[in-house]
C-alpha cells in the first residue's frame, strides 16, 4: 500500500499542528497499519493499492470549538485499487483533542478502506452499523467520553448513532466473534 498526503494550500495551512501532521505521517500510517493488522488479522494491502489522503475546507465537517477529527474514505469507480481519505482540516489543524484523535481517525478511516479493497461490492451491501462499529473498535474510538465530544460538535446527534452502531458491533462480536465478523465484511463465510 502507497499512501500520500496531499499538499494542502486552505484556511489552516499556516498551522503550526498542521505542518507537524505532515511531518509524523509516514509514522501515523504505518501505525494505523500495524493496528489494523494485529486487532483484525489481516495481512497488509499489497502494494498497488495507493490512498491519497487530503484535507478538506468543506463545510460538510464543520469547525466549531470541539470538533473532532473527522473524515470520509472511498475507492475511485474508475480504479477500485486507488481509494481516498478526506479529513477535515479544521479538526487536525486545531488539534483538540491532541494527535491521538487525528490517529484515530486516519485509522478508522483506512479500516473502511482494507474492507473496500478485499471485499469490493460485497463490503458495501454490508450493514452499516457493523461497516461503522468496526471501524470504530478498531481504531479505539469506543470512549463515551469521545461520543460527547463528538456529539458537541455535531448537531445531528451522530453520536446517538455511533453508539448504536457500536452497540450492535460489540453484541455481534460477542456472540459470533472478530473472525466471523472480519469474514462477513470481506465475503468469506468460512473466515
Amino acid at each position: 500500500m502507497r499512501a500520500t498526503l496531499q499538499s494542502y494550500s486552505g484556511e489552516f495551512s499556516s498551522s503550526k499542528t498542521l505542518r507537524r501532521v505532515y511531518e509524523r505521517f509516514p509514522g501515523t500510517v504505518a501505525g494505523a497499519e500495524r493496528v489494523i493488522q494485529a486487532r483484525l488479522g489481516l495481512a497488509p494491502l499489497p502494494d498497488n493499492v495507493v490512498i491519497s489522503i487530503n484535507l478538506s475546507d468543506s463545510p460538510e465537517y464543520g469547525c466549531m470549538p470541539m470538533c473532532t477529527p473527522t473524515g470520509s474514505a472511498w475507492t475511485r469507480a474508475d480504479s477500485p485499487l486507488h481509494c481516498d481519505i478526506e479529513l477535515s482540516s479544521c479538526a487536525v489543524a486545531n488539534d483538540y483533542y491532541g494527535y491521538t484523535s487525528t490517529d484515530k481517525v486516519l485509522t478508522h478511516e483506512l479500516v473502511h478502506v482494507y474492507f473496500k479493497v478485499l471485499g469490493g461490492q460485497h463490503y458495501e451491501q454490508q450493514p452499516l452499523w457493523l461497516k461503522e462499529g468496526i471501524a470504530l473498535w478498531t481504531a479505539d474510538q469506543t470512549y463515551w467520553r469521545d461520543f460527547r465530544k463528538v456529539a458537541l460538535a455535531d448537531r445531528n446527534d451522530r453520536w446517538v448513532r455511533y453508539k448504536t452502531y457500536l452497540d450492535q458491533f460489540l453484541e455481534a462480536k460477542h456472540r459470533l466473534g472478530i473472525e466471523a465478523l472480519v469474514g462477513q465484511l470481506i465475503g468469506r463465510n468460512n473466515y
